[in-house]
Order: structure tokens, then C-alpha cells, then sequence
């Protein structure tokens, strides 16, 4: 089911907690996923002067935490979400980046750490998450097409990208580095590299050839050691892969910020800046 941005702003205002939607948002509510066997809200913005005939059609970031990235309302913490949405109509408007589409995926609730990490590990809860490459599979073989389908959307690799803070980082970074054909651009907030001991640095370690793709990496320097040692630790190793900052690659940290959506709010600019600004 399709919801207005108009009609999803008055359902929200009815609940007590008021919309941030900015611009064009397409709301597909209820999108099933027969890889995965459940549910979830899919929304699409589409930027100023949206061509639904455009050739070659637009650019396209696929953001993972969905509820978190348009909407104050729908945020895990009421109020703070990424603006993506303001962000990307500030930088078009400004000439800064092309118009492009952005397509939250909402995450899977009490499913959410399952679907963004690539391999399990064992908690005192016993072994937990592993569904990565699964969660991946829906991505690619169901939304993706989907929304090429819908919408004027670019199936270029070097076109497309995926973006997503925490576990949602460490998710992206591993699908955007393990297939680069489909995701050429990676935006990495505040990654969880330190999930499973740290397994995702010892892929690259490992990795035979250098994927091509561009990946911008961030990190709160308030956000603790257990976050940070390991992130320091993976740009080394793309750098002895033969990455370059400021060409295929950046590592930005930013003091005295946290761990949440305020604070990657304030660095999204910056990633999409990087990874298609003109």
C-alpha cells in the first residue's frame, strides 16, 4: 500500500508526534518479503524536479534503518532522525550532488541485529545474528529490482549505494565490498567492527584483490574505544590495500559526538557529499 507524505503527516500529528517529512516521499507501506518472510515500510524520496522518464535514471542510495532516516516521528529515539531528506534537497538545490533517489528500508525490529550482521556470534544469550548475507539477498533480489521497476532509478553499481550507522554500517560495508557490482558506494556510520571479534577487519586482511568501491567511514570520538580501536584499525587495512583517502575513500571522526541519530544527522551531508557530489 502507497501512503502520501501528506497523509502519513496527518496520521503521525493524530498520534501526538509531529512529521518531518521533507519533499517528495513515497510511503509503501506493508512490502513483503518472501526471502526473508516478513514485512516492513519502504519509503522513497524523490528529488526536486523528479523525471519518471529520466534516461539512464537517477543515482540511487538504499538507507538502511529506515524508520530513523526522513522522520522524527517514526525515529527510534521521537525527533531524531538522520534528515537525509533535507540534507539531499539542500545539496541538489545547491548544485552540490546530482538529483538522485534515496530509498529507506526500514529495519525488522527484534530481527534487527540478525539482519545486519554477516556472521554470528556467541552472547550469554547463547549464539546470535548471522542473517547478513540473507538480509542482503532480499536487498538485491527483491527491493532493488522493485524499485528499478517503479521507479527512475539507475541499475549501475557505480550508481548505486547503501548506507546505514552501527550494526546498519557493518552490514553495508560488508554487502558493498562483497558485491560491488550492485554497490558501488558505501557510507559507513559509526560501524560496529568490533562485532564477532572484529571479523569484518580480518575479511579484508584476507581479501585477495581490492573491491571497487567508495566508502565513506565515520566515528564519533565520544562514542568509546570499543567502537573506535576497531574502526582506526580498518582504515589501516584498506589503506594497505590500496585505498586512497580522498579519492576512493574517507575516514572522517567528529569530537564530542555520540552514538545516535542526532549525530550522524549532522555528518549525512557529508557522506553523500563524498560519494556522488559533482
Amino acid at each position: 500500500m502507497v501512503a502520501s507524505a501528506l497523509a502519513l503527516v496527518l496520521a503521525v500529528q493524530d498520534s501526538g508526534r509531529i512529521s518531518t517529512l521533507t519533499g517528495d516521499i513515497r510511503v509503501h507501506e506493508g512490502m513483503k518479503s518472501e526471502i526473508l518472510g516478513r514485512e516492513r515500510t519502504i519509503s522513497v524520496w524523490l528529488p526536486p524536479g523528479y523525471d519518471a522518464r529520466k534516461p539512464g535514471g537517477y543515482p540511487t542510495i538504499y538507507l538502511l534503518d529506515g524508520q530513523n532516516v526522513f522522520d522524527g516521528a517514526r525515529s527510534f529515539i521521537p525527533t531524531q532522525e538522520w534528515r537525509a531528506d533535507e540534507a539531499a534537497q539542500a545539496l541538489v538545490n545547491a548544485k552540490l550532488i546530482p538529483p538522485i533517489i534515496l530509498v529507506a528500508v526500514d529495519n525488522a525490529g527484534a530481527e534487527r541485529l540478525n539482519e545486519y550482521t554477516p556472521v554470528s556470534r556467541i552472547s550469554n544469550e547463547g549464539e546470535i545474528g548471522g542473517q547478513g548475507d540473507k538480509f542482503g539477498r532480499y536487498v538485491m533480489e527483491e527491493v532493488m529490482p522493485w524499485v528499478q521497476g517503479n521507479y527512475a532509478s539507475s541499475g549501475k553499481g557505480s550508481e548505486t549505494g547503501i548506507v546505514g550507522s552501527s550494526l546498519g554500517g557493518l552490514i553495508s560495508f560488508h554487502l558493498a565490498t562483497k558485491h560491488p557490482d550492485k554497490f558501488g558506494l558505501a557510507g559507513v556510520m559509526s560501524p560496529s567492527f568490533w562485532w564477532a571479534e572484529g571479523w569484518q577487519i580480518k575479511q579484508v586482511v584476507d581479501w585477495p584483490v581490492k573491491p571497487k568501491v567508495k566508502i565513506w567511514m565515520d566515528m564519533g570520538m565520544a562514542e568509546g574505544d570499543q567502537m573506535l580501536i576497531p574502526v582506526r584499525a580498518m582504515r589501516e587495512e584498506l589503506l594497505k590495500k590500496g585505498f586512497v583517502e580522498n579519492q576512493n575513500l574517507v575516514y572522517y571522526e567528529e569530537s564530542r559526538t555520540g552514538h545516535n541519530e542526532r549525530a550522524w544527522a549532522g555528518r549525512i551531508d557529508l557522506c553523500l557529499k563524498f560519494l556522488v557530489g559533482t
